[in-house]
C-alpha cells in the first residue's frame, strides 16, 4: 500500500517550470523593445546633429568668405550682420538652412 502520492510534487514542478519559461520569455521581450526604442531615440539624435552641425559648417563658412573677401578686423561686426541678426530679440524658431537644400521625403523628428 502507497502512503504518499507523487502527483501534487509533479504538479508544482511544471507550473514552477512554466513560469520560470514565461519569465524568461517576458524578460526577453522587454529587452528587445528597450532596444528597439533606444535605437529609434539614437537615430533621431544622430540625424539632429548633423543637422545642427550643417548649420555651424554654414555659418563658419559664411564667417570664412566676409574675412578672406578683405573685411578689415574693425568692419567685422558690420559684416556680421548678415549671419546673426541682434535686431530682435534672439529665438530658435527659425527655418534651418538645411531645409532648402535637403532632399524631399527626409523627415527630422
Amino acid at each position: 500500500m502507497k502512503t504518499t502520492s507523487l502527483r501534487g510534487f509533479l504538479l508544482l514542478a511544471i507550473l514552477g517550470l512554466i513560469s520560470c519559461i514565461a519569465i524568461a520569455a517576458l524578460s526577453l521581450l522587454d529587452l528587445g523593445l528597450t532596444t528597439l526604442k533606444l535605437s529609434a531615440r539614437n537615430e533621431i539624435r544622430a540625424s539632429a546633429q548633423a543637422v545642427a552641425e550643417s548649420e555651424l559648417e554654414y555659418l563658419f563658412f559664411s564667417f570664412k568668405q566676409s574675412v578672406i573677401s578683405g573685411t578689415l578686423a574693425q568692419d567685422i561686426p558690420e559684416g556680421l550682420t548678415a549671419i546673426a541678426d541682434n535686431a530682435e530679440a534672439p529665438s530658435t524658431v527659425r527655418d534651418a538652412f538645411l531645409l532648402a537644400h535637403r532632399s524631399p521625403g527626409w523627415i527630422i523628428k
